[in-house]
């Protein structure tokens, strides 16, 4: 079976004539329209008329062509169109010419005029409407059957084609068998890749049908932080396109429904969202599901809490240990000033002063930051005098008052 243009029917154009008939001029088209299969070879022609003669001058023609591009009032010759080069072939026999399209593409899908040009300074003609070229590739829909659940393959073209016509079924780039334009698939998730083609025109099967493969699950941005826009997307290689639902993994390791979009967003994302995710993508011919990704909230530094210990007020010589706490994602790292001091006293969660001093009173600032944000937060601290010298004091008064009792109770005897 040939898919080359046959002639079928007539359009005569004719650019000028006079009365009489004579001094004609015009284009013949084999057939105004044409619909060819990708990859194979198209021809059209068309027959041209002129007069012997005209104005009292004969009439010579000079060029012949095809064409589909005007550009700046200049007619673009098909074989000096960069789209087509090496792929167009021109024949005339008198005044029948034809045009050959090799390895037609679907961007060939375009109207085709003649031109012809003469000698004579207003001798130049087109036949126009040309002829109109649709380039199509068979197609393969599917169809999932139910009880008990098969699938089916229906090849198809939008070209008419001249009857009778065979179709070859290709399993994963090899012809499977010569059959009708149906195919049966008795399994669901199916792992290979069918296409169709047309017999005699194997070279220009189909594009293949296939279950999702390479499921991927991304977020963007790669680091997510709280309060921020995230978005989630969910992509395969499917034909037909598939669907697409993400799920949340929950407690129980189950998947939790969180959208049937491709794209879900996350217009402020909280600590609360945090956990893994997969999706999983699906057409009529099968479904998968992607490895899971984790997303993990960053966040500043909550408003900490600092604490003293011992508590209350600390006497001299003696020691004190302040220590400040915050949650962060990621980790926070704390810093210690004293207030009115710049130089740091301190880093880490704690903060000792051993054989404390009056000199050590008063406030104490902790910085607690990581690369989201920071927060300050501050603890007073009271140094008093030492005991010991007090209860040394109380020891040798009361040694002199036992002594003066002695003395008396002696003298009186």
């Amino acid at each position: 079976m040939s898919f080359s243009a046959a002639i079928r029917g007539v359009i005569v154009l004719l650019m000028a004539a006079d009365v009489c008939g004579q001094n004609v001029w015009g284009v013949t088209f084999s057939r105004p329209s044409i619909c060819a299969l990708k990859g194979s070879t198209v021809e059209m022609s068309c027959k041209y008329i002129y007069p012997a003669k005209y104005e009292n001058i004969n009439i010579v023609i000079e060029k012949t062509f095809w064409f589909t591009k005007v550009i700046n009032g200049d007619f673009v010759d098909l074989k000096d169109d960069t789209d087509y080069s090496g792929r167009v072939e021109y024949s005339c026999i008198n005044t029948f010419c034809s045009l050959k399209i090799f390895n037609v593409r679907q961007t060939d899908s375009k109207e085709y005029k003649f031109r012809f040009i003469s000698d004579h300074p207003t001798g130049k003609y087109m036949g126009s409407p040309g002829v109109s070229l649709s380039v199509t590739d068979p197609q393969v829909k599917v169809n999932r059957l139910n009880n008990p659940i098969r699938i089916q393959l229906t090849c198809h073209t939008d070209c008419q084609l001249d009857p009778p016509v065979s179709y070859v079924w290709l399993e994963d780039g090899k012809a499977n068998k010569e059959s009708n334009n149906n195919l049966v698939l008795s399994s669901f998730n199916t792992t290979h890749r069918y296409q169709c083609a047309i017999k005699g025109h194997e070279d220009v099967p189909s594009p293949a049908v296939y279950a999702p493969q390479t499921i991927v699950l991304s977020v963007t941005p790669s680091e997510t932080v709280e309060g921020s826009k995230v978005t989630l997307t969910c992509s395969s290689d499917a034909n037909p396109a598939a669907k697409y639902n993400i799920y949340r993994v929950n407690e129980d390791q189950h998947g939790q429904l969180v959208s049937t979009e491709i794209q879900p967003v996350f217009s402020s994302i909280q600590v609360s969202d945090s956990g893994r995710y997969y999706c999983a993508a699906g057409n009529d011919l099968g479904s998968r599901t992607s490895p899971s990704i984790n997303i993990n909230v960053k966040y500043a530094p909550r408003s900490p809490s600092v604490s003293q210990s011992p508590s209350g007020d600390i006497v001299v010589g003696s020691s004190v240990t302040l220590t400040c706490s915050s949650d962060a994602n990621p980790a926070a790292n704390y810093t210690w000033y004293k207030e009115g001091e710049k130089a740091q006293k301190a880093s880490g969660e704690n903060f000792t002063i051993t054989n404390i001093q009056n000199e050590h009173s008063g406030n104490y600032y902790c910085k607690v930051q990581n690369k989201i944000g920071h927060h300050n937060t501050s603890v007073s601290v009271t140094v008093v005098p030492g005991q010991s010298k007090i209860i040394v004091f109380g020891t040798v008064a009361s040694i002199l008052l036992i002594m003066t009792f002695l003395l008396v109770f002696l003298i009186s005897r």
